[in-house]
């Protein structure tokens, strides 16, 4: 992402990124409007796993990529199938750990040198939402 890209692009990857919002928005608010029902939980975790493992696997898409970078990457993944598998026997665990896991990858983000401003700040501010999201299920399930 250091290459000049078009501001159409640009434009196309921000509306994308802001879009990818809306399930985490909408599945924050439905299960603090039903906490009883776990499946508003159940729809944000999966939805977090998958963003996670689609993130982490972003990680791959360069040739030369350090051993380093690609362990972290499939440890994100496993992150993310695991907090699914403990979903079952507590849910805050299980959100807990997707938040860590994007908190790993905002890391990991902003200290890449191929990435443009541009895409770091877009990164960090979707990020940052997203664990926010994340911070308010802890808080009131």
């Amino acid at each position: 992402m250091t290459a000049q890209v078009p501001k159409s692009t640009r434009s196309l990857v921000t509306v994308l990124g802001l879009a990818g919002l809306s399930p985490f928005l909408l599945g924050a608010a439905w299960a603090i409007l039903q906490p009883i029902n776990y499946v508003p939980m159940l729809i944000f975790c999966y939805y977090s796993a998958c963003i996670l493992s689609f993130l982490a696997g972003s990680l791959w898409r360069h040739q030369g990529q350090s051993i380093s970078l690609l362990i972290q990457s499939n440890a994100i993944t496993l992150l993310a199938v695991f907090a699914l598998v403990i979903f079952h026997l507590e849910p805050n665990y299980s959100i807990f750990l997707l938040m860590c896991g994007f908190v790993w990858m905002l890391n990991i983000d902003l200290f890449r040198s191929d990435y443009a401003l541009w895409y770091k700040q877009l990164r960090s501010l979707l990020s940052i939402i997203v664990v926010a999201l994340h911070g308010v299920l802890l808080t009131f399930l």
